[in-house]
């Protein structure tokens, strides 16, 4: 699309539109109704570059922005009744409707200049390049951080079974400290039933020596009568 086939005269344009409008019937008994419209330019230009094809693109549009009712004939000017009626009346009741302009200074169109458009070309694609290069960067950084977080969620899975095995341990430790303590109230126990026992073997011994020296005691007093027995009988027999 060449650019003289989206451009239309400003004149040729606001005709067509002026003629559009003469043929709407008025909203209003009395009034010609006006429309104030935005231009818009936009041009397009096709230029090969050694990185491709850039093309800009001219056209003109308009925005209907503003609807103001004029009157058809202008009206008489007020008499000094119809002035002092005004001046009497409350100021906060009094509304001033101020026709808008359209601005025509921004409807300049652009400069097309072949240099300033380049520089603008070789500035865009100095910036393509400069996003693409850090698009490469942030696409290693991505992939460098997601190789990092692959090995801390490794080392994060193995301080967890670190901390699992560790949990068993202390679990075993804890019963055998249980084992431990029941067994040393078992030992005292048995300690104190090997006392007991001491103590009575030793009354025990006490006894049985008591009971030796009894039996050595009467044993010495049979051989002591036996003794006499025999001196009786040896003396018996000589008398005879």
């Amino acid at each position: 699309m060449s650019s003289k086939e989206n451009i239309m005269p400003l004149s040729e344009k606001r005709e067509n539109e002026s003629f559009k409008h003469t043929n709407k019937p008025l909203s209003k008994p009395g009034l010609k109704e006006t429309k104030i419209s935005n231009t818009k330019l936009h041009i397009q230009e096709e230029k090969s570059t050694p990185t491709g094809t850039v093309r800009k693109q001219v056209s003109v549009e308009e925005e209907e922005d503003v609807l103001v009712y004029i009157p058809e004939k202008p009206r008489r000017s007020p008499s000094p009744h119809s002035m002092e009626s005004l001046l009497e009346y409350p100021a906060n009741k009094i509304n001033i409707h101020h026709r808008k302009e359209a601005n025509l200074l921004r409807f300049e169109p652009p400069s097309t200049d072949k240099t300033s458009t380049q520089s603008r070309i070789e500035a865009l694609q100095k910036e393509l390049n400069k996003a693409i290069k850090e698009k490469e960067a942030l696409a290693s950084k991505l992939q460098a951080a997601r190789k990092e977080l692959k090995q801390k969620t490794q080392q994060a899975q193995e301080i967890d079974h670190k901390m699992e095995q560790v949990t068993q341990i202390k679990a075993r430790i804890a019963s055998n400290k249980q084992e431990i303590v029941e067994s040393q109230s078992v030992y005292d126990e048995l300690m104190d039933i090997l006392e007991n026992a001491n103590e009575k073997g030793l009354e025990f011994d006490k006894t049985l020596s008591g009971y030796n020296d009894q039996v050595n005691e009467l044993l010495n007093e049979l051989s002591l009568t036996n003794y006499r027995i025999q001196e009786f009988k040896e003396s018996h027999c000589k008398a005879e």
